[in-house]
């Protein structure tokens, strides 16, 4: 039988949302303490995006919408920092509930509106809003605060990071928020003591949940025959939170019916609360189709902010992919990308090549190219490298190209090179320091072929324009 589990969201309705705020402000609640010192020492670094770190624009329309924003006190550290750098130019903040009581406890709290501010908040799920929040004119970021990612697994995060993803222009960022796992810096202890606070607090805002179900199910869980049970798996780096049933007992409807029967010490599962370290962190990202740019963390390393931005190599990427596609699909003669429509320019093939050739050369130098051996990676970088480039008119040589092949690699083995090299560069990129500009030299390279490569098509007789199969739409 599965084990029984209660959705993390009927943890907070007005009375869960207050006992939570209660709760951050335990003795053994260090993770509220510790995105706050956070913030208090890097509010001003993290407030301007990276590309204007050293010289803020006051002009910029800035937009804050922050996900779960189930309390301001922490944000308002940050939203300060952020309206420094905007001087005259109002600051835009929506924050995001399903507790509508919540936000206007905050709005009243804080008063925001009377410091500058744009107050819009927004009472729904992520996944309803989110897409028009994403359309608002201005320049955003995205705050995931109060280490909440801790309460989804992998795959939930992934969804929900895309989500955001979707939602993000290509000069918006997200900022999330985590604590981090146990290690010489905080015990496991530490860790399971912050769930399981001496007077109580947590032990009542868990069982709070089934009062709440109640409400909205119509069932009658009675809260005095359960109990709260919290503890750190290190194994998941998680802390699993359950309530325990402390007798046989049947839970029924309104009307009688009989819909979950509990043995003694049978569990309920209620909630998951991870800890992310910075690889975690960057994984998550990557598949999200998202990368790290910066991050920024307590002295002792229990808390950690991360800044995502687009992965603008997996976007380009995308958007050549489609290109390709569509040229492969488009063909007459069976030839594919071996097709040559312009006697001047190399087949299409090449450029599938040379756009990873040049970000080999540029980024990645001489480190390793997954999938291939030092010899070959090289042979595939000097066959990619240049393009012929004659003169239009005569037809003659004038600079230094790559030389033409007998043969041209396979599509297969030019499509594993792109991929190895565009995975060995994304790792640089998000690894080491100094390769910013680099990669955006990359992008740059990319956008230009990607012109050359419809400049091509659309000046090529020998392609058809009734494919068999339309190529999927290129991504947002």
């Amino acid at each position: 039988m599965a084990e029984p589990t209660i959705s993390p969201r009927w943890l907070y309705d007005a009375r869960g949302s207050d006992l939570f705020e209660r709760i951050t402000e335990t003795d053994e609640y260090y993770l509220t303490r510790k995105e706050i010192e956070l913030l208090e020492h890097h509010a001003d670094s993290i407030a301007p995006f990276l590309d204007e770190a050293n010289n803020p624009d006051p002009s910029l329309r800035r937009i804050v919408v922050e996900l779960g924003a189930g309390s301001g006190r922490k944000t308002t550290l940050l939203l300060n920092a952020i309206k420094r750098i905007s001087k005259d130019e109002p600051v835009t903040y929506t924050p995001v509930d399903v507790s509508e009581s919540a936000l206007l406890e905050n709005a009243k709290k804080y008063n925001l509106s009377e410091s500058g501010f744009v107050v819009k908040p927004k009472v729904a799920m992520y996944q309803d809003c989110l897409p028009e929040l994403g359309t608002l004119p201005g320049r955003k970021t995205f705050l995931f605060l109060g280490s909440s990612l801790g309460n989804y697994a992998d795959e939930e995060a992934v969804e929900l990071l895309s989500l955001v993803r979707s939602s993000m222009g290509v000069r918006d960022r997200l900022l999330v928020g985590v604590d981090t796992p146990h290690g010489s810096h905080k015990s496991a202890g530490v860790i399971e003591a912050a769930y399981n606070d001496k007077k109580g607090i947590t032990a009542e805002f868990t069982l709070n949940s089934l009062s709440h179900v109640n409400k909205i199910a119509g069932l009658d869980f009675n809260t005095d025959k359960f109990r709260h049970v919290a503890t750190y798996d290190e194994d998941q780096r998680a802390i699993l939170t359950y309530v325990e049933s402390t007798e046989d007992q049947v839970v029924k409807t309104d009307n009688g019916k009989s819909v979950l029967n509990l043995k003694k010490e049978d569990r309920i599962f209620m909630e998951q609360s991870r800890k992310f370290s910075r690889g975690m962190m960057q994984k998550l990202g990557t598949e999200s189709g998202l990368m790290v740019t910066r991050t920024w963390s307590t002295d002792d390393g229990c808390h950690l902010i991360v800044e995502y931005s687009r992965d603008t190599l997996t976007d380009l990427g995308r958007v050549t992919d489609w290109i390709f596609t569509g040229l492969a699909q488009h063909t007459l003669g069976g030839k594919g990308l071996l097709e040559q429509p312009i006697s001047l320019r190399h087949p299409f093939l090449f450029y599938k090549g040379h756009i990873p050739a040049f970000l080999q050369t540029k980024t990645v130098l001489d480190r390793p190219i997954p999938g291939f051996d030092e010899c070959r990676a090289r042979e595939l970088c000097v066959i990619f490298e240049r393009g012929m480039d004659p003169e239009v008119g005569t037809g003659e040589v004038t600079h230094r190209h790559s030389k033409t092949p007998p043969k041209w690699p396979s599509e297969e083995e030019t499509q594993a090179y792109e991929t190895g090299v565009r995975e060995a560069a994304r790792e640089i990129i998000r690894d080491e320091t100094g390769y910013d500009r680099l990669a955006l030299i990359g992008v740059e390279h990319e956008c230009m072929h990607q012109e050359t490569l419809l400049y091509m098509a659309a000046n090529a007789p020998q392609l058809t324009h009734t494919a068999p199969e339309r190529p999927p739409p290129p991504p947002p």
